[in-house]
């Protein structure tokens, strides 16, 4: 998960994401540091608890982002005129201080390049969002279909453990990107229109003829 807070206060409280290791876990904030605490599955639930909070909590974030993408095509347009400029007079040979327009000129190429990383920075915050905001709203269907999707042979038992936890969560979510998810809640949506079963057994193609 990425950073959706505003403040460095809020920032302590952020959780980005998590790992295990061993008897602990150890906790990501947003503003740097680790927080470590016993690895019990109460302890992670009520870390996947706030993180699914975070995501509810941060209904601003994408008006935000868009605005910070506003801001920065228009810092582009109004450097990208500059910079005519000062090519321009130094093709021309019009201007009398040729260094200063040269040193402006490669200022505002920065800036361009700077700002372009910026609208890049906030697109992928948005779809950060979207992909944790369409998992929340899909986190069983999603679950299902990929456990269901899975063609491996395991012993009764190995199952009854796996069922009893999430293929994925809000924290391991981060390993798929948005599009892939999309992708899943696509294709859940195309089963449930054509009846399609995800249980091991070959469906029929639609159409196909009875022996």
């Amino acid at each position: 998960m990425r950073d959706y807070t505003e403040d460095l206060y809020d920032a302590k409280h952020f959780i980005l994401n998590y790992e295990i290791v061993e008897d602990t876990i150890k906790v990501h904030l947003a503003n740097g540091e680790n927080y470590e605490v016993p690895n019990t599955r109460e302890n992670e639930e009520r870390l996947l608890e706030q993180m699914e909070d975070q995501v509810d909590e941060a209904c601003d974030f994408v008006g935000e982002q868009k605005n910070g993408i506003s801001k920065s095509q228009f810092s582009i347009v109004w450097q990208a005129m500059m910079l005519g400029l000062d090519v321009y007079l130094l093709v021309s040979g019009l201007t009398t201080l040729p260094v200063l327009i040269g040193i402006c000129a490669s200022w505002f190429t920065l800036d361009i390049g700077y700002n372009i990383c910026k609208i890049i920075y906030h697109k992928n915050n948005i779809k950060d969002y979207k992909k944790n905001r369409l998992f929340l709203e899909n986190k069983k269907a999603i679950n299902d279909y990929i456990r269901d999707s899975k063609e491996q042979e395991i012993s009764e038992e190995k199952n009854k453990v796996e069922e009893e936890k999430p293929t994925h969560t809000i924290n391991t979510i981060d390993k798929l990107k948005y599009e892939d998810v999309q992708k899943i809640v696509d294709d859940i949506e195309r089963d449930r229109e054509f009846g399609i079963t995800r249980d091991g057994v070959k469906q029929k193609k639609i159409g196909a003829k009875k022996n």
